[in-house]
């Protein structure tokens, strides 16, 4: 094995002076040192004679360098909440490849990297949102279940104080909190959420679908005790069945409540589409 640095190509002397900040090496050349350091932030260097040299390299491009180098401070802004921390490394080093090509005057490769790094961190967010979304749904239906079962349990001490329909709407609308989870759950695999909205605003997404779920539920049970509907299937004292069946149906009704975090996202990027074309507007008075 060889111990000289040059001859292995790590070029491990000439950029000594910063081992002690790497966490993970990229690239490592005799002109540039690309790598992640140890608290997860990208970070590159060139050496001086890179620095002088480059301008009067017949690739060189100013304005594409510019471009990529924006792109990619941009893309590492992503806010990278609740995802691990070697899907952040991966991210990083996409970027990073980004910034190798870049380096090297590839700037048509340097785009398809900033572009697979993109779409990379946005597949990793929308299954950490669709992860918070569902958790959030299932644990307000489990309070709902158990709800559900101490009423149940509790019936003959309750029942005075509200009576059996009473007791019945509260399981219908129990039932409803049922139909509002399997709504949510047969929409899991399309959801198109983004994490950037945060943990706490999917969780009060995922607990007000359930909340309207059960909402929803208790109004088509009244609407069932009423006679409104289905009053074909309650001639034979089924009522009570029905109520809880007809209302498991009504939960899913909670699809029809606008979308928090849609809501947030849009005027997300809105703001950004306007931000953008100001600066747009800007450079070209400017120009």
């Amino acid at each position: 094995m060889a111990s000289n640095p040059e001859d292995r190509g790590d070029y491990a002397e000439l950029w000594s002076h910063l081992s002690g900040d790497v966490g993970y090496l990229i690239s490592s050349t005799r002109s540039h040192h690309v790598f992640i350091d140890k608290v997860g932030s990208l970070d590159w260097e060139t050496t001086r004679q890179y620095d002088l040299d480059a301008p009067s390299n017949t690739s060189f491009n100013a304005v594409q360098r510019n471009c990529v180098l924006s792109d990619a401070a941009l893309l590492e802004a992503t806010p990278c909440d609740g995802i691990s921390r070697a899907v952040c490394q991966d991210f990083k080093r996409l970027i990073g490849e980004a910034i190798v090509r870049m380096l090297e005057f590839d700037y048509i490769g340097a785009q398809k990297m900033i572009v697979a790094a993109r779409q990379f961190i946005k597949a990793r967010s929308e299954e950490t949102s669709r992860r918070w979304y569902v958790v959030a749904s299932f644990s307000a239906c489990l309070l709902f279940a158990a709800i559900g079962l101490a009423i149940w349990l509790l019936r003959a001490s309750i029942e005075p104080a509200i009576g059996g329909d009473g007791i019945w709407l509260a399981l219908s609308g129990i039932s409803g909190a049922f139909g509002a989870f399997l709504s949510v759950l047969t929409r899991a695999g399309k959801l198109k959420f983004d994490s950037v909205a945060g943990r706490p605003l999917h969780i009060v997404e995922g607990a007000s679908r359930i909340v309207a779920g059960a909402i929803s539920g208790v109004l088509v049970a009244l609407a069932v005790k009423s006679g409104i509907i289905l009053s074909a299937l309650t001639r034979d004292g089924q009522l009570h069945d029905v109520m809880a069946l007809a209302a498991l149906v009504g939960g899913s009704g909670e699809r029809l409540v606008t979308s928090i975090i849609s809501k947030f996202e849009s005027a997300h990027a809105d703001v950004g589409s306007m931000r953008q074309s100001g600066e747009d507007k800007e450079g070209t008075n400017n120009g």
